[in-house]
């Protein structure tokens, strides 16, 4: 369901490979010294928030993922999986904010673009109240 995403490779190998990705892309972006740094940090909370992600652990993986996307802001793929975070956690504005986001860093994150139609099918078709933030169920 909302984790298809993260289980394409069965040993996580996908998560590893775009978080190494993002620590080029940040090193090679970055002008200051700390950026190799804050990159790695940051990766590593992606990566670490993707496993509790995984696990179901909605409250860890959003701690995890907004502390890689303070420290990688312009990462769509963290921006997409603290989406699903938020949606796992029925916290659908924060995660409508984060799938558009992601769409808005990369436009080519088919896996954004699918789940922020997905999330808005869902809200439209809903017969689940939504306060704008939360679905209350």
């Amino acid at each position: 369901m909302l984790l298809d995403c993260l289980s394409s490779s069965p040993d996580g190998n996908r998560i590893v490979l775009i978080a190494s990705i993002l620590i080029l892309w940040s090193i090679v972006i970055s002008g200051c010294q700390s950026g190799p740094v804050l990159a790695f940090q940051g990766s590593r909370h992606y990566v670490a928030g993707s496993e509790a992600l995984k696990r179901g652990d909605g409250d860890g993986a959003i701690a995890e993922l907004l502390e890689a996307s303070r420290l990688i802001p312009h990462a769509s793929e963290i921006q997409n999986h603290l989406g699903l975070a938020y949606w796992e956690d029925a916290q659908l504005g924060p995660a409508k904010s984060a799938f558009e986001r992601a769409v808005e860093l990369d436009c080519e994150n088919e896996a954004a673009r699918v789940n922020l139609e997905r999330l808005r099918e869902k809200i439209e078709s809903s017969p689940v109240e939504w306060d704008g933030e939360h679905s209350t169920r």
